[in-house]
């Protein structure tokens, strides 16, 4: 996102957001937590033995009945990527694995598949994108 649209939502909607480096080589850590923090094509950009930093960063941003939503390409779809998607992601998931990294932190994980703009709960070899809603 960048730093003028973080502003807009900020100052003109009133709500809460920020603009963060990438990679993200610290945790992220903010004075209050958030009641939702969104991630989408972020995660896949890590490599395998940071996932578990990764999400417990995602974690300890939220309040205490926050939720994340997180967003990643299925690894099933790889074969039909472009070369800056085979260059730039580390890890790719399959369903089972997004959903298993994920609840070694969050206490709930709703996965959904989404192929050409439809979002499901059927066919996650067949998805393209897989999007996680994540409770503590």
């Amino acid at each position: 996102i960048s730093e003028d649209a973080v502003a807009y939502i900020n100052e003109k909607l009133n709500l809460k957001a920020i603009c963060s480096p990438f990679p993200i080589s610290e945790p992220l850590s903010f004075p209050t937590p958030f009641n939702t923090v969104t991630m989408w094509y972020v995660i896949e950009h890590f490599k395998k033995k940071k996932l578990g930093t990764v999400v417990d960063s995602y974690y300890n941003l939220l309040n205490s009945d926050g939720f994340a939503i997180i967003g990643t390409p299925n690894i099933a779809s790889r074969p039909y990527a472009s070369q800056r998607r085979l260059d730039t992601h580390e890890f790719e998931f399959t369903r089972d694995e997004f959903e298993k990294t994920l609840l070694k932190k969050f206490k709930n994980v709703f996965i959904f598949s989404m192929t050409d703009e439809v979002v499901s709960t059927s066919f996650p070899n067949m998805a393209w994108f897989f999007i996680a809603i994540c409770t503590k």
